[in-house]
Parts: structure tokens; sequence; C-alpha cells
């Protein structure tokens, strides 16, 4: 489903796909009135990919609650604050740019301390270094 949110979508495609985002976070109960799509993801990857779609629908205020839902998911996630490049231009295109800078700077953060994560694993070294190094 992700790799369909790329690219240019049409506005009944882009609905589509906001729908089937939902579907994902739906339980088995069927409250909803919406059939749940099953997925062994984890809920913050489904809440991420509801989010990523309902943005890309223009359903701004339920995208910044997905996303949002997939970044206070637990933070040991793996995916942890991948959805905060999104947030920033859901609040942008929401007429919140001063939360939109602040989702954009937790998201620089983010990056670093991965880059930095992976470097030390895969390098033994950090950024810090790197830097220095250049």
């Amino acid at each position: 489903m992700r790799a369909q949110l790329i690219g240019d979508l049409s506005p009944k495609e882009k609905e589509r796909m906001a729908v089937l985002g939902e579907r994902l976070l739906i339980d088995e109960s069927g409250s909803s009135g919406l059939e749940p799509l099953s997925s062994r993801m984890p809920r913050g990857d489904k809440s991420y990919i509801a989010g990523w779609a309902n943005l890309r629908a223009s359903s701004l205020a339920l995208a910044i609650e997905r996303l949002q839902q997939a970044d206070d998911e637990d933070p040991h996630w793996r995916g942890h604050g991948i959805s905060l490049p999104l947030l920033a231009i859901a609040y942008h295109e929401s007429g919140e740019p001063e939360k939109a800078t602040d989702m954009l700077q937790q998201s620089q953060q983010h990056l670093d301390g991965w880059l930095d994560e992976s470097l030390t694993r895969h390098q033994g070294c950090t950024t810090d270094a790197v830097v220095s190094l250049g």
C-alpha cells in the first residue's frame, strides 16, 4: 500500500487509499461499518500508512491524528519518528507553520540519531567524527 501512495493519484484513488488506510486500524469487531483489512504490521506502521493516505486525500485533521498516533506509538518501535516529515507537511497545509517547523526540527533530530546509530553500529564512529574528518 505504501508504494501506491507515491506519485500521481486521482482524487478517487486518493479517497480509496484513505479508506484502505483506515481499514488497517479497524479491529475485528467491525463496529465502524468498514470491513477490517487484516495485517500483521505493528500498530505504528498502520497509523503511519493511514495518516499518509489521509494526507494524500487532503483529510488533514485525520492525517494529523493518525500520524501523531504513529509517533506516539511504542517509543522503541523501529519506525518511531518516520511520521514527523509528513506531520510537518500536514501542519503546513493546515496553516500551522509553527507546528510544521517544530515537526521538521524533530525530524532532523531523529535523522541525526539514526545516522549516528547506523555509523556507530557499522563503522564504529559517530557523525561528529565524520564531520571532524571532513
